[in-house]
């Protein structure tokens, strides 16, 4: 009764909508930091960073107990957001200010990409974006193959002009 109840809640679009909501709230108390912010103001945004820590950690629990391990893990996005979470726990257990930390906090700006799983037309760009991926390397050695002849062409016609006085 309690998992079905559970998987009612999980499935729920009120649920996501609840969490994209929260992903926002969490991003724009990471945006809050600055440089020489005061020590109770960077503690309050690390205590509301643990909560949404914690919350985030709730939503997966209740996800992996609703939908079992297997389906959960069958989703590419719920694996990604299990990645993210795994990285933002040792913010939780670490209370010092190390920059390897600092770097898992960065990570979690992950969590924004949620949203585009709910919204179809960032969705669709997304996958353009993503599907071209393999010509932008290509466009890109191009590029740099056309700027390196103009570089060694450059270099051969004018490597012998001298430059002005005092120059």
């Amino acid at each position: 009764l309690i998992l079905r109840l559970n998987y009612h809640i999980v499935s729920d679009p009120w649920f996501e909508w609840l969490i994209m909501a929260v992903i926002l709230g969490n991003v724009m108390v990471m945006s809050l930091e600055y440089e020489d912010q005061s020590d109770g103001y960077g503690y309050a945004l690390a205590q509301a960073n643990k909560v949404f820590t914690c919350l985030f950690l709730v939503e997966a629990i209740m996800k992996v107990t609703a939908m079992r391990p297997r389906l959960y893990w069958k989703d590419w996005w719920n694996r990604f957001d299990l990645l993210i979470l795994a990285l933002s726990l040792p913010e939780l257990v670490v209370s010092v200010q190390m920059q390897s930390v600092s770097v898992l906090r960065a990570l979690r700006i992950g969590r924004l990409f949620k949203i585009v799983r709910n919204a179809r037309g960032l969705r669709t760009l997304f996958n353009t974006f993503l599907a071209a991926l393999p010509a932008m390397y290509n466009v890109g050695t191009i590029l740099f193959l056309v700027s390196f002849v103009y570089a060694v062409l450059g270099i051969n016609l004018f490597g012998d002009i001298q430059g002005y006085p005092g120059s």
